[in-house]
């Protein structure tokens, strides 16, 4: 190869690698910025496909809104339906606000209460939960603000939640990173199951203290 062609070749190399290395580098990202980036990228790709679709199931209502500190943070998550055995009109919705807490909503959609208990992720309903000397209905639902579970019994009567656990229900975090999922179950005793972001499912039994 001739001289007159390494030359501009070597100097084109050099320009290349004098704007590599001028190039501002890009910001890091927190865990919590990363992860609204996928869902946002999961909800642009869900809408993609969604548009594909003719048919569409139109709701009767829709909640507002959930509390965020940034109008585009995608806070609103899990959801469980409480059904009154009463009177299923007043049956409730009760979500999850990833960013601050426990959100309770009509079947309207109105917002009846709003628990500002940690950055809750899945929740989940138990009913006839032995408590004492009587049967209660019970909310629970992971925290990731400190790697927990929070447990309330809601008031049937008005819909309000109380938090009943005896102290801070923490994960063991070396087998779960990062707490997620999270529901009841019910066989010859009651149970819950939380699971995290490395797959990991962690069992507990609940003590039934009915007499």
């Amino acid at each position: 190869m001739s001289t007159r062609r390494i030359l501009p070749f070597a100097l084109a190399c050099l320009a290349w690698a004098s704007c590599q290395t001028d190039a501002p580098k890009p910001a890091t990202l927190t865990e919590e910025q990363l992860e609204a980036r996928e869902d946002s990228l999961e909800y642009a790709e869900a809408r993609a496909k969604q548009a594909k679709i003719t048919a569409f199931v139109v709701p009767d209502a829709e909640t507002g809104a959930v509390h965020s500190p940034h109008a585009d943070d995608d806070a609103a998550d899990d959801m469980a339906i409480w059904v009154n055995a009463a009177d299923a009109e007043k049956s409730l919705i009760i979500g999850t606000n990833k960013t601050g807490g426990v959100v309770v909503f009509d079947l309207q959609g109105a917002e009846k209460a709003f628990y500002p208990t940690g950055r809750i992720n899945n929740i989940d309903v138990m009913y006839g939960f032995g408590l004492g000397k009587q049967q209660v209905d019970l909310v629970g639902c992971t925290n990731r603000s400190d790697q927990s579970i929070d447990l309330f019994q809601l008031n049937p009567t008005n819909g309000t939640l109380s938090d009943i656990a005896a102290g801070t229900l923490k994960i063991d975090t070396n087998l779960v990173k990062d707490v997620y999922g999270f529901l009841f179950y019910h066989s010859k005793k009651p149970y819950l199951f939380v699971s995290g972001k490395n797959g990991t499912v962690q069992q507990f039994e609940m003590p039934n203290t009915r007499q």
